[in-house]
């Protein structure tokens, strides 16, 4: 139930702030337009009915989690952070997560050209444009939050770092500039 899981993020965000003050809530939103299992589920319906109900008094910073493999973003990028930027004004928005594969899944990027077909690949573009555009289109954002298994991805245990580590290295030194 919709109320529900509302309620639970609602003393969440209370208990953080009881713990302390000091702390910043950030909730990371999925982006589901056109692939949820229903039409009311989609960020761009439950954005507006969680916002009537206080949702955007319990968080400091906003991410939006995107996984081509299963819904398509594109060029939807753009209008999606303008939407948050709308309904989150002032705040921080980041990227929360951005499609992974865990080793076992081999998500092919359609969009993007014949080479992105590894998953390295792959990873390595939708970085170049999600740490790219993310902050371009939406100021102040923070650039890029990722999933916990990101680090592991980039910096595996006894081995190199990977170029998917070096190019979110000069990401990171591009956006200090």
């Amino acid at each position: 139930d919709d109320e529900a899981v509302l309620a639970c993020v609602a003393a969440a965000a209370a208990e953080v702030k009881a713990a302390d003050p000091a702390l910043e809530r950030t909730a990371t939103l999925h982006w589901w337009d056109g692939t949820a299992p229903d039409g009311r589920h989609g960020l761009r319906d439950w954005l507006p009915w969680a916002k009537e109900r206080g949702f955007g008094d319990l968080v400091d910073a906003v991410g939006l989690s995107v996984y081509p493999h299963r819904h398509p973003l594109g060029l939807a990028l753009e209008p999606a952070f303008r939407d948050l930027r709308a309904a989150f004004p002032g705040k921080p928005l980041f990227l929360g997560g951005w499609s992974y594969g865990d080793g076992a899944e081999r998500p092919a990027y359609w969009w993007l050209s014949a080479e992105a077909e590894a998953v390295e690949g792959a990873r390595k573009d939708l970085m170049l444009l999600y740490n790219a555009a993310g902050p371009a289109l939406a100021p102040g954002s923070l650039g890029g939050g990722f999933p916990w298994q990101t680090l592991e991805l980039m910096l595996p245990p006894e081995r190199q770092p990977t170029a998917l580590y070096r190019l979110y290295r000069k990401s990171l030194y591009e956006l200090k500039r």
